[in-house]
């Protein structure tokens, strides 16, 4: 009953979170924002991931970018993994093409 407690908790943070739509380019170069979720979002550009970042006072939302592709399976593993395990988005700047340099850790 504790974990369904612990899981509920975390759930209803992340729900009544205050939630900001913000480009990758915004986020703070060479922080690490730690991933919340990860969905398959279908936008006005077709399929793309959508990303939310636990930020400083607020739930961050952001699109990877195109060239990041990630099956349904990777997804739902995300979700359902240990809470314990925690994943980093990190924004590097911009390449000289203009797209944007991310890394994970």
């Amino acid at each position: 009953m504790e974990e369904l407690k612990k899981a509920l908790k975390l759930q209803a943070k992340l729900y009544n979170a205050d939630t900001a739509y913000v480009s990758i380019s915004t986020l703070d170069m060479g922080r690490k924002y730690p991933i919340t979720d990860l969905s398959k979002v279908q936008s006005a550009y077709g399929l793309r991931i959508l990303v939310s970042l636990q930020g400083d006072r607020r739930i961050l939302k952001t699109y990877l970018p195109k060239s990041i592709k990630l099956s349904d399976s990777y997804i739902d593993g995300f979700i359902n993994r240990d809470r314990r395990s925690v994943l980093y988005l990190v924004y590097k700047g911009v390449k000289s093409n203009g797209a944007y340099k991310i890394d994970f850790e």
